[in-house]
């Protein structure tokens, strides 16, 4: 890990690993139905609309697809209270995954040009978006909160791989 976060740095990129994301699964039929209502009074923001990530107090609501909606935060106890407070509805459910997901935080003038290399999408991810792709052929979430700041959410056991694929793509470019 350090010797990416090196390599990073020299091609002008901030890496972070964060190998236990905290994170949650807000599964759902509807979108407009009881979970998004329990989501709305637990957090004060209601679930993001396609392809969009929102700041909901201590956590980021990003969406993943018409039924599902990823929850992360920086600690686990705000993923926890809002599993505790979302719970299980007539319509969804909240589910606990903060073992199961890495974070990998990037961010730099260098972003797009390396998410493009990795096999994302050219510009790369604009702020305030959610988006699914594959990045060294495997599933990631990208995540944009601010320009030229992204975090991948990956399954953990596919984390090493992807550093492997970024460290390659990063002496490319510096």
């Amino acid at each position: 890990m350090d010797e990416v976060s090196y390599v990073a740095r020299r091609a002008g990129l901030e890496l972070g690993v964060r190998e236990f994301q905290p994170a949650a699964s807000l599964r759902y039929l509807s979108a407009n139905g009881a979970l998004a209502a329990a989501v709305q009074a637990a957090t004060g923001q209601g679930l993001p609309a396609a392809g969009r990530l929102v700041a909901a107090g201590a956590c980021w609501l990003a969406w993943r697809s018409p039924t599902e909606t990823i929850v992360v935060a920086e600690e686990p106890g705000p993923i926890e209270r809002l599993v505790g407070a979302v719970g299980e509805q007539e319509d969804g459910c909240a589910l606990e995954l903060s073992g199961a997901l890495a974070g990998i935080s990037l961010a730099g003038p260098a972003l797009a040009e390396l998410i493009c290399r990795l096999g994302g999408p050219a510009p790369g991810a604009s702020p305030g978006e959610a988006c699914r792709v594959r990045l060294a052929d495997v599933a990631v979430l990208i995540l944009c909160p601010r320009p030229q700041t992204v975090q991948l959410l990956i399954e953990r056991p596919l984390c090493g791989h992807l550093l492997g694929w970024i460290r390659e793509t990063v002496l490319d470019l510096a």
